[in-house]
């Protein structure tokens, strides 16, 4: 004769949304590490004088400045644009 053994309570009720639990707490931490990592390259960049204001001044890769002067009003301009946003008049390349 067998001793009686309780049974086990049911845990696999319990298995989906601890499992989704986990998922969302990765998630989370996932994003603020991401944020905080995102924040000291920033910070890095600043301090080397890559970046001010939030825009890119120095290529990283080649070392060339981002930014030119338009020669009729003197507004920093990206390298890309080919006209001045405040006087409209084309740049030279």
């Amino acid at each position: 004769m067998q001793p009686d053994i309780p049974p086990l309570p049911p845990l696999y009720g319990w298995f989906i949304p601890i499992l989704v639990l986990l998922f969302l707490a990765m998630c989370g931490l996932s994003m603020i590490y991401n944020n905080y990592r995102k924040k000291k390259v920033i910070k890095q960049l600043e301090r080397e004088r890559f970046v001010r204001d939030g825009a890119m001044v120095i290529c990283s890769n080649c070392g060339t400045e981002t930014l030119i002067r338009c020669p009729d009003c003197g507004k920093q301009l990206f390298r890309i644009v080919r006209y001045c946003a405040m006087c409209g008049k084309p740049l030279e390349r």
